[in-house]
Order: C-alpha cells, then sequence, then structure tokens
C-alpha cells in the first residue's frame, strides 16, 4: 500500500535527520483530474498528522501532467489543506512547462515563485530540448534560470536532478554562476 509505504519514508526520515519527505502526485487526464485531486486530498488528510508526528514536512512536486500540474492546483491543494507547516512544495521549474512551452516566460515564473516561493524546501534544476536532458544553460531554461535566480527571495537548496556525469563540470559552473553569483575559472 502507498500510504503505509509513505508514512514509512516520513518514520525513516526522521529517523535520518531528513528535512522533509517530497513526492508528485499522478498521471491523470483533465477528465479524472477531479476524481484523482480528491484522492490525494484523502491521502494527505491521512498522512499530514503522521508527517505532525514525526515532525517532517511532506512537499508536493507539481507536474504539468499529474493531478496537481497548475498553480490553480497548487492554490487549491493548500487552501482545502491548510496546513502551512507541514504541507510544502518542491520547485520544479522543468515540470511545470506545457509541452507547447507556451508557459515557459519570464511572467509566469515570476508569478509562480511570488505565490508559493515560501512553501518551497528545494528546487530541481535541469534543463531540456524537445523533451531530452541537456546539460544546464543549453536547453529552453537557460534564460530562465537566471531570471528564476534574480526573483526567487528566500534561500533552498537545488538539486541538480537527473545529473549526466559527462557535462558535471558545466553544469557546476553554471549552477554558481546562474545561482550563487560566483564566477567560475576554467581549469584543464
Amino acid at each position: 500500500n502507498q500510504l503505509t509505504q509513505f508514512e514509512a519514508a516520513l518514520r525513516i526520515a526522521k529517523e535520518l535527520g531528513a528535512k522533509c519527505v517530497a513526492t508528485e502526485t499522478s498521471d491523470c487526464t483533465d477528465e479524472d483530474r477531479e476524481v484523482q485531486f480528491e484522492r490525494v486530498v484523502a491521502a494527505l488528510e491521512h498522512l499530514l498528522p503522521i508527517a505532525k508526528k514525526y515532525d517532517v514536512p511532506i512537499a508536493i512536486e507539481p507536474v504539468i501532467r499529474h493531478t496537481i500540474n497548475t498553480p490553480d492546483m497548487v492554490s487549491r491543494l493548500l487552501e482545502r489543506l491548510n496546513n502551512d507547516e507541514y504541507l510544502k512544495l518542491l520547485f520544479d521549474p522543468v515540470n511545470l512547462l506545457r509541452d507547447d512551452l507556451a508557459n515557459n516566460t519570464f511572467s509566469f515564473f515570476e508569478e509562480y515563485i511570488s505565490k508559493y516561493e515560501k512553501k518551497f524546501v528545494a528546487m530541481h534544476v535541469k534543463d531540456i530540448i524537445e523533451g531530452e536532458r541537456v546539460p544546464l544553460g543549453t536547453g529552453v531554461m537557460a534564460k530562465i534560470y537566471p531570471h528564476i535566480a534574480r526573483v526567487l527571495t528566500v534561500d533552498i537548496p537545488l538539486i541538480r536532478e537527473e545529473l549526466p556525469v559527462d557535462s558535471l563540470k558545466e553544469d557546476l559552473a553554471f549552477i554558481r554562476k546562474t545561482f550563487c553569483g560566483q564566477q567560475v575559472e576554467e581549469t584543464t
């Protein structure tokens, strides 16, 4: 049972000193969204008291093809459960992108950040071109990440998701330059 597994994850997270347990919601279609939304709410209503018991927040990672997929759905979930202390968000800008990239704009991310950044526990950083993972700063997020870095007012951990080992050096340089304001000298 997934709820039992998540309960165990919360207990183990407490033992390990982890700051949260993050999860995505399930894939769904627009036709199933309301039914799936109610399932997510019911699951979180069960899990949030356990999160409180272990003092380990739950972070939801919105994904465009999942139940919690848009700023409106995030707001509905947060308002419905009304739990600022134990219901948080994992910010993954790429997972919020529509397939047509129509929402890959400064204004979309600026609005998202201004609404939710106080709920962020961490941010995934990755980059894509036509759905394929590419080194940071070489894909559709190349111009968006510097803007996100300027707009964020909270200090949150960055997680380099799906790390391609062959671009580790370039990715680290991009992260340092973009998010830490550091120029990285090239070494050979």
